[in-house]
């Protein structure tokens, strides 16, 4: 087990732990948002899950909602992003 934690660790320790998946990745974190302009470490960790969810690694993701009238705002950027609505 490796404790992960931002920013120390967190941001190399998933990338790789993304691109060694081969059959399935399932992600359970407290937020999981679509990137903005400016966050360029979180679109090239989407950027890495989705190409394994577009490679046919069967990607499913879990986040906590923490403010309910956000969350089909969320759920559009992330499809719009390109995930697909079932695997969130």
């Amino acid at each position: 087990m490796q404790p992960l934690l931002t920013p120390d660790n967190f941001h190399e320790a998933v990338l790789a732990l993304i691109e060694s998946a081969e059959d399935q990745l399932l992600i359970q974190n407290q937020t999981f948002n679509a990137p903005k302009d400016s966050d360029d470490k979180l679109r090239e960790l989407l950027d890495a899950v989705l190409a394994k969810q577009k490679a046919g690694v069967d990607v499913r993701i879990i986040f906590r909602v923490l403010y309910p009238p956000d969350a089909r705002d969320n759920l559009t950027n992330l499809v719009d992003f390109g995930f697909t609505r079932d695997s969130i």
